[in-house]
């Protein structure tokens, strides 16, 4: 079987983005201004810009055989990425999203899970085993998929050494209280066969109670993970080991959509991690990716390692 750089099990999904001139609330009514449809969810925005940096990358996990389906097998053909690993099931409607962007580039995000949600652990042990362990790095997310789930390929990459990295992606209150994914258990679980966390601030600071990035970081490295990446937004990045902390500057631009940035962000990270960088480089490269991603609205605005490279050149930093 062929091996790869990451393989990963997430969410797999269509974009429905809707620009508008203000998010709204309830009981209000709004003229939409343009409506994209794109390629998305974490992992697959990750894999995707981890390709495209040059990794060989594979996404493992189920659609419908809707027209949304059809999509998503076309987007990762067009990607030049494997797609003998997605299991399409008849009958199945896929996961899809409903995005609204403001001007400022600020969105709310409506997810809609459908088959997503399916995933048990035995069809990860059963289909998956195999890719999983052959991979450099297995990725997965908090977001769509049960945790249960999760935490199985995630056993099955620690049974044969292979690095785990996970985005949390979805506020824990929402994910195991709210949406009935997971329970605190396998959380707690999942996160002491995490190698490499990553989360946006908000996330982290829910899940750990902390009110600074420093003390978040700590106490997630006490529970588990080796290394903690916590994306900031317009304050860059914070980025720790058990030897080694950095807190990275974010690359400013013109947000025109934010959608897609943090999974950039990690498709950096896992390149940056699997060519074994200093922390404040992985950061750097990371945030880079990140902030490119933010200059055109849809999440697959992603840079290739030439065009990364001369982004991080031409924002004055030493590349």
């Amino acid at each position: 079987m062929k091996r790869y750089d990451i393989v990963g099990l997430g969410s797999c999904l269509v974009d429905h983005i809707a620009k508008v001139p203000r998010i709204i609330g309830p009981e209000e009514k709004i003229n939409v201004q343009a409506v994209i449809t794109g390629f998305g969810g974490p992992t697959t925005n990750n894999l995707v810009q981890a390709a495209r940096l040059g990794l060989s990358t594979v996404w493992i996990g189920r659609i419908g055989d809707d027209s949304n389906g059809q999509y998503i097998l076309d987007a990762f053909e067009k990607e030049g990425m494997d797609t003998q690993f997605i299991e399409i099931v008849p009958g199945a409607m896929s996961s899809q999203t409903w995005i609204a962007v403001d001007q400022e580039g600020q969105r709310c995000i409506y997810m809609c899970s459908n088959i997503t949600c399916t995933i048990t652990p035995e069809l990860v042990r059963q289909r998956y085993e195999d890719v999983i362990a052959g991979a450099r790095l297995f990725h997965s997310e908090l977001c769509q998929l049960p945790l249960a789930a999760v935490l199985e390929g995630a056993r099955i990459a620690k049974e044969h050494k292979v690095p785990v990295s996970v985005d949390y992606d979805v506020d824990v209150e929402t994910y195991i209280h709210k949406n009935n994914l997971g329970t605190q258990r396998e959380l707690e679980e999942l996160l002491t066969l995490t190698d490499v966390y990553k989360s946006g601030w908000s996330i982290t600071r829910s899940l750990t109670g902390m009110d600074e990035a420093e003390q978040a970081a700590a106490q997630i490295l006490r529970r588990g993970p080796r290394m903690v990446a916590i994306t900031l937004g317009e304050a860059g990045s914070y980025l720790a080991t058990a030897e080694e902390k950095v807190r990275v500057p974010a690359i400013p631009v013109k947000t025109v959509d934010s959608t897609g940035a943090g999974d950039a962000f990690m498709g950096g990270l896992g390149y940056g991690l699997l060519q074994k960088w200093p922390l404040k480089r992985m950061g750097e490269f990371s945030n880079a990716c990140g902030s490119y991603c933010c200059q055109e609205i849809g999440a697959q605005y992603l840079g290739d390692l030439q065009e990364i490279l001369r982004f991080l050149r031409e924002s004055g930093l030493n590349w």
